[in-house]
């Protein structure tokens, strides 16, 4: 998850519980600054309140490269 899609579900959030769960290594840095807000936070948003037309489009931007020039 990015932080886009937290903010743009953010009436979704839920209060979880605390986890003692490390950050894990293989998330690049703002995947393990937003895991770590998630965390000290005790967000969660569970990803059936994302829709699926939101993410089918967040995914093509991100594996459909830009032919346009621009």
């Amino acid at each position: 998850m990015d932080l886009e899609t937290l903010n743009v579900f953010r009436e979704y959030w839920d209060e979880g519980r605390e986890t003692l769960a490390p950050v894990f290594e293989n998330l690049n840095g703002e995947e393990k600054q937003l895991y770590s807000f998630l965390k000290e936070n005790n967000i969660r948003l569970e990803q059936e309140k994302i829709r699926h037309e939101f993410a089918v489009q967040s995914f093509k931007r991100v594996t459909v490269p830009d032919v346009s020039g621009s």
